[in-house]
């Protein structure tokens, strides 16, 4: 229906739903973690990307952690998805790596990696979105 000046009410274009896939990577009981600039500071974060056209989260996470670490993924474990303050949805894509695998520093983009078990990572460090991920596994292990 238009306005009182006969003008159709122009509608804005939905915005496409930003979707983020992070890879999980555990090993002896402890999740890989980078440490890595973005924007002029060092944040903590999972190995995370965008989904490309036509991408699941289980191949974003696959392709991003390749990417980022070098780390060749052999299969997925598990997947919990979770919606971000904007209605955005971010997928934690547990991944099975060979063990004798290690990620490849790329000095390029400044990062580090560390094994952490789930309790000592530093939460305060890590993006808004993956915290609750992160609170959910610490308080899985603390009930084992």
């Amino acid at each position: 229906m238009g306005s009182m000046n006969n003008k159709p009410d122009l509608v804005p274009p939905l915005q496409p739903v930003l979707q983020l896939a992070c890879a999980i990577v555990m090993r002896e009981g402890r999740v890989l973690v980078q440490k890595r600039l973005r924007k002029g500071v060092f944040v903590y974060e999972f190995p995370t990307g965008k989904l490309e056209q036509s991408e699941t989260f289980e191949q974003a996470a696959i392709r991003e952690l390749r990417e980022e670490t070098g780390l060749i993924a052999r299969g997925v474990c598990q997947k919990e998805v979770f919606q971000n303050n904007e209605g955005g949805e971010i997928a934690f894509v547990v991944l099975e790596v060979p063990e004798n695998m290690c990620p490849k520093v790329d000095n390029r983009r400044q990062q580090t990696y560390y094994w952490y078990h789930w309790e000592e990572i530093p939460l305060e460090d890590f993006h808004m979105a993956d915290r609750a991920y992160i609170r959910k596994h610490i308080k899985i292990k603390s009930k084992i």
